[in-house]
């Protein structure tokens, strides 16, 4: 009796979550970064292809590097980015494909480098049992040790200039 209980409640459950919620929020969680491209800063060569190492909360090391195909030439690998823009999440998967929180990611161009950590992402849903989005945002980390604090819904890119 007990086990048909269950299943009906569990059955009560799913079926108000038949149609899929489309809050749109994977925009709204990452940190973007805009390169300042122009005479004096980047060229679109010098960050066409950067290389980014990741270091796991917890962990000592580094966990590995990939290369990230920016601007020009290739098309962005983020679905939040645009062009001369690099877009980081706080959280990524490791390799059993486990959500895990960075705690710093290392940045390379092919003429400086920039380190983001800190990352403290706090965010506040609303709506309905099934259909919960976003509502606000708060995300708080530091660039090159300078604290950056943002409040907006939708992620506001940071500008991140050539060190001469």
């Amino acid at each position: 009796m007990r086990l048909l209980l269950v299943f009906f409640l569990a059955f009560l459950w799913t079926a108000c979550c038949i149609e899929p919620c489309d809050c749109a929020d994977e925009c709204k969680k990452p940190y973007i970064f805009s390169f300042i491209v122009g005479p004096g800063d980047y060229s679109t060569e010098d960050i066409d292809t950067l290389e980014i190492r990741y270091k796991f909360e917890g962990n000592n090391y580094f966990d590995t590097s990939w290369f990230y195909l920016n601007t020009g030439k290739n098309q962005p690998v983020h679905p939040c980015s645009g062009n001369n823009q690099l877009v980081l999440d706080k959280n990524i998967p490791d390799e059993n494909g486990k959500l895990v929180r960075v705690a710093i990611y290392k940045i390379f161009t092919a003429v400086d480098s920039f380190q983001i950590d800190g990352m403290d992402l706090i965010v506040t849903k609303s709506g309905e049992k099934c259909c919960r989005c976003i509502k606000t945002v708060r995300r708080e980390f530091l660039l090159d040790s300078v604290k950056v604090v943002q409040t907006s819904l939708i992620p506001v890119p940071v500008s991140v200039a050539k060190k001469n």
